[in-house]
């Protein structure tokens, strides 16, 4: 193959997804505008495009100088281009470069170099520059503006960290329209390290399990886009080594280390875990987990389950209680995620507005974001199926971010559970089984994924089926209410479908917050077991909240796959005072 030492410019616009959605032709117009603007700085910086697709744009330099100094241009033009523009239809555009080697094929460039510079430009403020060090290293004294360093960044599918400077724009470039610009920082992923499990057993034959335990642990963390984590070329260097953890943290760049050690009898293991914070030392989780050595790869399997889960969880309420930290205008894009995606979970009209209205902000900073798409998406299927979306506008909605999520993310199992939902909506239940099952091979591990099976198991009309994956999600996630809520929810819908009404009411109770749907479920029970005074007391509940509500708006009748199903929840709405 052939290589060289270029280097890389990449560009892209700034939420694209959304200023498509709010008016397309505007928007495609715009961009044809600003790729005039780009190609002609291109060419008058001896740069050449090799990658134009979508909103996106490519461009290799000979020199480190002449990339940056056509970077600092084109912000300079696009930025101060949107001045007359209202506020809904600026486009900013982020730029990452990169000067590394590459492979050459034709007129295409790949590997590193070019991977590199794509994840400095997501990376980068709205606006703004990123560059990396082996760049800024070329440039640092053929520019009056500055690079301010900040620090080093953890990039999928990067093994090691990269060190990044950023563009800082002067009172001339603010004069050009930065003022316009929204001002979120960058979004620093929370970032983990998991060190090789000590074999406490006395037997180094035993260090393949340690060892498998291990790489699975970081395997199944990895899936999570939210997170950074420490590839195992990094952290297998430690194995048999007392280490001090902030040290490591600090060599590696990281939020947390996992580290723990493994014991075995004859018949039992005894897994020991503790996730420790890196700046402190302190430890933020321990547990011990007892298991049965009968089948080496199932008690793995099980321990690999229980750990990841805890993990991300921890890490998640660690990063929720960040935010509290933060001002608005500080907020980054995982900060907006972590505020708009709880509000997903209450299943009711007012927060569920509020979480788009998050999401979209985060997809506005980083358009791929997919925590952000995945939030919406299901943020429209939750308001076709329980209030009001007559045009079936929201629906489309949520297939298009699901869209969007198999055009940047085709490798993650939430995309596939997003589709599985879509197609169940539109009554595609083959092709929704087909993405059940692809999402559980990605990741088997994840308690969505497990519970979106039973969810298309339940409108497949596969009771017991259902209540096996929804009660092996409650013992996965004991310790998060949204989670146990929501199964517990579905349980309750599974048990009306059933009509085992009594059973459902009982359900319910176990549900703590999900305050419109359970009201909304329990009407219906009580409704066919003949009470009609609370059900109409529950039906006047959900009245309040959706005034206009119709129970020909309520889609979560027509999800199942057995028309009787469906005539039977449709039924009992009414029947509790819903009007039709």
């Amino acid at each position: 193959m052939d290589r060289r030492l270029t280097v890389i410019m990449a560009a892209d616009v700034v939420g694209y997804s959304r200023l498509m959605e709010a008016d397309e032709e505007s928007t495609v117009a715009a961009l044809n505008d600003k790729k005039e603007i780009i190609a002609e700085l291109v060419n008058s910086y001896n740069g050449r495009m090799f990658g134009t697709a979508g909103d996106s744009i490519m461009v290799e330099f000979a020199r480190p100088t002449e990339a940056v100094g056509c970077a600092i241009e084109i912000q300079k033009k696009i930025n101060a281009s949107n001045i007359d523009v209202p506020d809904s239809l600026q486009m900013f555009f982020r730029i990452g470069i990169n000067l590394g080697d590459v492979i050459v094929d034709g007129e295409n460039l790949f590997g590193d170099g070019v991977n590199i510079a794509a994840r400095l430009e997501s990376n980068a403020n709205p606006g703004g520059i990123n560059i990396s060090s082996s760049v800024h290293s070329q440039v640092e004294t053929k520019f009056d503006r500055e690079f301010a360093e900040i620090g080093d960044q953890h990039f999928k599918n990067i093994s090691r960290p990269i060190k990044v400077y950023r563009w800082v724009q002067n009172e001339e470039d603010s004069a050009a329209g930065d003022t316009h610009l929204p001002r979120q920082s960058i979004s620093r992923k929370p970032s983990i390290a998991v060190l090789p499990f000590n074999n406490m057993s006395g037997d180094q034959g035993f260090d393949y399990f340690c060892d498998g335990m291990t790489e699975d642990i970081i395997t199944a963390l990895s899936k999570t886009r939210w997170l950074s984590v420490t590839a195992r070329n990094s952290t297998f260097v430690y194995k048999n080594q007392s280490v001090d953890i902030r040290k490591v943290a600090k060599d590696l760049s990281v939020d947390y280390v996992l580290e723990g050690s493994v014991r075995k009898s004859e018949r039992r293991l005894r897994i020991n875990a503790q996730l420790i914070e890196g700046e402190t030392g302190e430890h933020a989780w321990a547990e011990i987990f007892n298991r049965k050595f009968d089948d080496e790869f199932e008690a793995q399997d099980e321990c690999v389950q229980q750990i990841s889960t805890i993990l991300l969880e921890r890490i998640w309420q660690v990063a929720a209680k960040n935010v509290t930290k933060k001002t608005p205008d500080n907020y980054d894009a995982l900060d907006l995620i972590v505020l708009g995606l709880p509000l997903v979970h209450t299943l009711d009209p007012v927060s569920t507005a509020k979480a788009i209205d998050y999401l979209f902000k985060a997809l506005s900073i980083d358009d791929k974001i997919t925590l952000g798409h995945l939030g919406i998406g299901f943020s429209y299927l939750i308001n076709w199926m329980h209030w009001d979306d007559p045009s079936g506008e929201a629906l489309e909605k949520a297939a298009n971010h699901a869209q969007k999520m198999l055009e940047i993310a085709p490798e993650d199992a939430s995309t596939y559970r997003l589709l599985s939902r879509v197609m169940i909506a539109k009554g595609k239940f083959e092709e929704a089984t087909e993405y059940v099952e692809r999402a559980l091979r990605i990741n088997p591990h994840d308690g969505d994924i497990i519970g979106n099976k039973g969810v298309v198991q339940m409108f497949m009309g596969n009771f017991k089926e259902a209540f096996t994956w929804f009660d092996q999600v409650l013992d996965l996630h004991a310790d998060t209410p949204h989670t146990v809520d929501i199964m517990n929810y579905w349980k309750a819908l599974v048990h009306f479908m059933s009509k085992d009404y009594k059973a459902s009411l009982r359900s319910l109770n176990s549900v703590s917050g999900l305050a419109y749907v359970k009201t909304l479920l329990s009407g219906a029970s009580y409704a066919m077991l003949g009470d009609e005074q609370i059900a109409s007391k529950n039906a006047a509940a959900v009245l309040k909240l959706r005034p206009n509500l119709m129970t020909s708006d309520i889609k979560l009748a027509d999800c199942f796959s057995d028309r009787d199903h469906c005539q039977h929840l449709r039924n009992a709405f009414k029947q509790s005072g819903i009007p039709s």
